[in-house]
């Protein structure tokens, strides 16, 4: 067990980094700034590794994912993102919102792999999973990454 202290501090540390990743992720951002993104989405991501729930964990991926797949990174995207779909497969206690946004994670990651047609499946997907979102505030909040995705 992490002692009181260092968990104190992974936690703030993971939170702001995810925070600051996210902001990143949903804006258009500088070169520099693509480079800040990523190195915050894997930081939070090591932190929530060390110290966070399943729930955590899971989000830190989604987070990873979308980085390397907003910037094309096809391959890391397309990897996380098949263990995202693998882990939900089956389970019935994973949100909504978050459903959606793994869907758009493999949109975004076969887009940057050139995987047309599995792009244009994947947007279905991921359009379909968002228009199902329950709530009107998560739904917007997804929605506005979903149309981060590029025209397909």
């Amino acid at each position: 067990m992490v002692e009181s202290k260092e968990f104190e501090f992974q936690r703030s540390l993971a939170g702001r980094c995810n925070n600051a990743a996210w902001d990143l992720i949903e804006r258009a951002r500088s070169t520099k700034e693509d480079v800040e993104m990523l190195g915050l989405a894997h930081t939070a991501a090591y932190h929530w590794n060390q110290i966070g729930s399943e729930i955590q964990k899971r989000r830190a991926k989604i987070l990873v994912a979308l980085a390397h797949g907003v910037l094309g990174h096809g391959v890391e995207a397309r990897v996380l993102a098949g263990e995202l779909v693998e882990d939900r497969d089956g389970r019935n206690d994973i949100p909504d919102w978050e459903e959606a946004q793994i869907e758009i994670v493999m949109a975004f990651a076969t887009h940057a792999m050139s995987d047309f047609a599995g792009f244009v499946q994947a947007r279905h997907a991921a359009e379909k999973r968002v228009a199902a979102i329950m709530d009107d505030t998560e739904r917007e909040i997804v929605a506005r990454l979903l149309r981060r995705l590029p025209a397909g």
